[in-house]
């Protein structure tokens, strides 16, 4: 502990739990753009949705959900990024159950082997995987209940759809429903199970608590400083945790406005359109992009002012020092 504090850059406010980060930072971002995004990556309309709006979507989906009695049961979500995804995922876990995150590029038997394996009673999910869930129907092993879509779909039985869950949830509080606000929060108990690889072939289970992750959240906080002036791009899984702490709950923590990438193919086009300030990554991505630049800078028969100006840079940057 005492290494930490000595690492410390930066002081900030902890929070316990989920339902903390949540009414904290609506409280202190209100209006201000949480999320951006587009539906289609030629579209020149965005989408946005401010933090107040996030909030009433939680807490709208979480009502909802607790009404299905899905509260301490297991979800599951799996969906490319997009701002549904991070609505259940906080409406799951502040509505006192049990959140599963899928990997988006799984095969259909692997996600049907991770929905018997951890037991979910419900799933949340985006239409292109709307084929494997109709066989899961069918699956005696299978614990599911609930079968929810992201997008709305045309004579499907038994799919429920997530924006009307959203209004049903809104109207109930409307009336009165205070079952989401009182429930308890169980912020050392599993509150995320995770499907990560390991040494062999079949994936293993990982479980963590809200106070796992906010202790996270509040150790990047205390050494990466971002603001509410900052806008990240959202292009790596978002079940990965990496991804799910650092842009998505310690940037929503922190006041930034998330921009969900339209692909790997157009990450250049969203970090200009979006006037992106900074992004998570890993060092394959850097590797790729870095390459891309090379390129375009031979084909541009630029390779010999680059290397004067780089050499002038390295100087300066050595009298500076």
């Amino acid at each position: 502990m005492q290494e930490l504090s000595r690492s410390k850059l930066y002081e900030i406010e902890k929070v316990a739990d989920f339902r903390e980060l949540v009414e904290r930072s609506a409280k202190l971002y209100g209006d201000k753009t949480a999320f951006i995004y587009k539906n289609n990556p030629k579209d020149t309309t965005y989408i946005t949705h401010s933090f107040n709006e996030f909030k009433d979507d939680i807490q709208n989906l979480g009502t909802s959900l607790i009404d299905l009695g899905l509260s301490k049961k297991r979800t599951s979500i799996i969906a490319p990024n997009r701002y549904e995804w991070c609505v259940s995922y906080l409406a799951v876990t502040t509505s006192g159950g049990i959140v599963v995150p899928l990997d988006k590029s799984l095969p259909d038997n692997e996600i049907i082997s991770s929905i018997i394996r951890s037991e979910v009673e419900a799933v949340i999910f985006d239409k292109k995987y709307l084929d494997v869930f109709e066989k899961l129907k069918l699956n005696t092993e299978c614990k599911l209940k609930y079968f929810i879509c992201m997008d709305n779909v045309q004579n499907e039985v038994d799919i429920f759809s997530f924006e009307n869950l959203k209004n049903k949830g809104k109207l109930l509080r409307e009336n009165g429903d205070n079952r989401y606000s009182e429930v308890e929060i169980d912020r050392t108990g599993m509150t995320v199970m995770l499907f990560t690889s390991g040494t062999t072939s079949i994936s293993k289970i990982v479980m963590l608590s809200q106070a796992n992750i906010c202790a996270n959240i509040y150790s990047t906080g205390c050494i990466a400083k971002v603001t509410s002036e900052d806008t990240f791009l959202s292009f790596l899984p978002l079940h990965h945790t990496y991804e799910s702490t650092t842009t998505f709950l310690y940037g929503f923590y922190s006041g930034i406005t998330i921009a969900f990438c339209d692909g790997i193919r157009y990450i250049v086009q969203n970090l200009k359109e979006y006037k992106v300030t900074g992004f998570v990554c890993v060092p394959l991505v850097l590797e790729t992009m870095y390459k891309k630049i090379q390129k375009g800078i031979d084909e541009k028969h630029l390779r010999i002012p680059f290397t004067i100006l780089t050499f002038i840079s390295n100087l300066l940057l050595k009298l500076r020092n």
